[in-house]
């Protein structure tokens, strides 16, 4: 069974930096001018992280894949995280304390495992 949803077109790579002066050398027609050569963008880093949150919070990941789907689009929980990082980051300095404030804090680190008891 396949569902009639549209994948989400892949990020393009940003267009090329092309070394001005070859271009100029090249659009002027000179002999001995080579063709500009593109420069490659360079890649960032991809770091894997980890994190702990309330289970309501969590939830709210599939809340908002199904608002996606629903408009043709498929997300990622790691898109979605980075979607709001941009938009935080993008905050006038009092909306984004006022928000983190209502965040509430949680104990840091992995909770503890129960030992099993046995007799």
């Amino acid at each position: 069974m396949t569902l009639n949803v549209r994948r989400r077109p892949t990020e393009h790579q940003p267009p090329l930096a092309i070394d001005s002066a070859k271009l100029e050398a090249f659009a002027s027609g000179a002999e001995n001018a080579r063709k500009p050569e593109a420069v490659k963008p360079v890649e960032q880093k991809v770091v894997r992280d980890a994190f702990t949150m309330p289970s309501d919070d969590h939830a709210l990941f599939a809340k908002i894949q199904k608002k996606c789907l629903a408009q043709g689009m498929v997300v990622t929980k790691s898109e979605i995280v980075r979607a709001g990082l941009k938009y935080f980051a993008d905050l006038k300095d009092g909306e984004l304390i006022k928000i983190i404030k209502a965040v509430p804090k949680l104990k840091t680190g992995r909770p503890a495992v129960e030992k099993l008891n046995r007799a």
